[in-house]
């Protein structure tokens, strides 16, 4: 990848390498991780992408939610 490119990922968890995001983010092969999700969520307190401080966890809520749309959903897939 180009040095200094930005990695954003909402999609899955199990596509990232922790390890290799930290190397790459150490090595300025990466200048900042979004993360949404994670090989195991939640996300481990142990895991280092937690302190390092070129990594951005997000509350897994990639999109914009409205409790009326949450609601609707939530039922359709109850019934």
């Amino acid at each position: 990848c180009k040095p200094g490119a930005v990695f954003i990922n909402v999609g899955r968890g199990n596509v990232t390498d922790e390890d290799s995001l930290l190397w790459a983010l150490d090595n300025s092969i990466l200048r900042e991780c979004y993360l949404d999700v994670f090989p195991e969520e939640p996300l481990p307190v142990s895991s280092k992408l937690w302190a390092h401080d070129r990594v951005i966890v997000t509350p897994h809520v990639s999109a914009r939610s409205f409790p009326d749309e949450v609601a609707e959903v939530f039922v359709r897939n109850l019934q």
